[in-house]
């Protein structure tokens, strides 16, 4: 469970510093 919460939080921390594209792109990848 604490590695699932991890991921969000780099998958949130890694959107905020992306490109547009990539903010369309990589919720795809964090279902």
């Amino acid at each position: 469970m604490s590695n699932f919460l991890v991921l969000r939080y780099l998958a949130v921390v890694g959107i905020s510093k992306s490109s547009n594209w990539e903010k369309l792109i990589r919720p795809l990848f964090w279902h």
